[in-house]
C-alpha cells in the first residue's frame, strides 16, 4: 500500500490570475466581471478601498496561545487583530459592491457577514452582489443597467 503524503503550504483555493488593461485580477472570473462592467459603461473601482469590519481590541483577561505552530511555549496574546475586507468592485459613491466568488475560502463567509453588519450599523444599505459564475455576472450587469447605471 502506498503512503499518502500531506502537502505542506498548499492553498485551499487556487485561482488563475489574469491581466486586463494593465490590471492584475485575482481570478479569471473577476477579469470577466471587469470586462462586462466596462462593456456596459458602468464605472467601478477594482479593490479600491479596504474596510475595517472589526476593530482591533485588547482582551482584558489572561490569554495564552502559541505564537506559531513550532513555538515551544505559549505566550500572552491579549491583542486581537482587526478584521478587514476589500470588495472586488465598488460603484461610484459606494452605492453598490460586487464580490466575485468562484469558490469561497474558509474565512470568506464570516468576513462577508461582518461587512454586511458594518454597512448596516453605519446606516447604509447599498446593493450587494456576490456572483459565482459568468451567468451570475451577466445578471448583475443587467440589474445595474435596470437601476440606471451604465450607458
Amino acid at each position: 500500500m502506498k503512503k499518502s503524503r500531506k502537502r505542506v503550504g498548499r492553498k485551499i483555493v487556487q485561482s488563475k490570475k489574469i491581466v486586463i488593461d494593465g490590471i492584475t485580477f485575482r481570478s479569471t472570473l473577476e477579469g470577466r466581471m471587469y470586462q462586462l462592467l466596462k462593456e456596459a459603461g458602468i464605472k467601478a473601482k477594482y479593490e479600491g478601498k479596504t474596510y475595517t469590519t472589526f476593530k482591533a481590541i485588547t482582551y482584558e483577561g489572561d490569554c495564552y496561545e502559541r505564537a506559531q505552530r513550532r513555538s515551544k511555549e505559549m505566550v500572552d496574546r491579549r491583542g486581537v487583530s482587526p478584521v478587514r475586507y476589500t470588495p472586488d468592485f465598488i460603484g461610484e459613491d459606494e452605492e453598490w459592491f460586487i464580490e466575485v466568488k468562484g469558490r469561497a475560502n474558509e474565512s470568506f463567509p464570516l468576513r462577508w457577514k461582518l461587512f454586511k453588519k458594518m454597512l448596516q450599523d453605519d446606516g447604509k444599505s447599498p446593493m450587494l452582489f456576490k456572483p459565482t459564475t459568468v451567468k451570475d455576472c451577466k445578471q448583475v450587469i443587467q440589474i445595474l443597467i435596470d437601476k440606471g447605471y451604465g450607458k
